[in-house]
Formats: structure tokens, C-alpha cells, sequence
């Protein structure tokens, strides 16, 4: 699962992707709330993968809201598949994240 701070302007997105690339690469990223897309397209550059990890850093997507959850896809200029998973927009920190912050359950 890939993590948005909702208080910063540019998103980093890091993954391992599925097939080895060689051409320009678009990302697709629905909000799964308001259902708004954003698409960006990446011209291809060999420096993005590193140890196996593909990074693209400084993306603005202009929909990120806390607690927000978001579907990702990412694809190689033949519509091949790189990535597809989940991101969820949160300013908590990550290995003590909780849906329940801040909410008060009645029992």
C-alpha cells in the first residue's frame, strides 16, 4: 500500500514493477471517495529505477484528503501493466496508523 501525506503538495510513489520498461509510462489515480481522476504521463528516463525500485517523486495530485482512499494504476505506453495496487491519503505515521484515530466507538 502506498501512503499520501495530505499535507504536502507533491506525492512520492514507490514500487517494484512487475515487467522491465523502456517507454514513456502514465499514471492513473482515482479517488475512490469522489471518484475524480488524475492521469499524469511520464516520459521514460532510466534514472526512475533504482535496486529495482521504481520512484517517481514531485507528483501533484491536487485531491488528496486525509483518510481518503485511492486505487493506482500504472502502465507502460503499450498498456502494460507496471503497478496496480492501493494508496491511502493519511498525516499519521505509518506503523502506528489506525482507522479508529480519533473516534469515539459507544459500546
Amino acid at each position: 500500500m502506498i501512503v499520501f501525506n495530505p499535507d504536502l503538495t507533491f506525492q512520492t510513489i514507490k514500487f517494484i514493477p512487475r515487467l522491465e520498461y523502456n517507454s514513456n509510462i502514465t499514471i492513473t489515480i482515482i479517488n475512490e471517495f469522489t471518484k475524480s481522476v488524475f492521469t499524469d504521463l511520464i516520459n521514460f528516463d532510466a534514472s526512475f529505477l533504482q535496486n529495482g525500485i521504481l520512484t517517481f517523486n514531485d507528483l501533484e495530485i491536487v485531491d488528496i484528503s486525509n483518510g481518503n482512499k485511492y486505487s493506482i494504476k500504472i502502465e507502460d505506453d503499450n498498456n502494460n501493466i507496471l503497478f496496480r495496487g492501493k494508496a491511502i491519503a493519511t498525516n499519521q505515521q505509518t506503523q502506528e496508523y489506525k482507522d479508529t484515530k480519533d473516534v469515539y466507538i459507544y459500546e
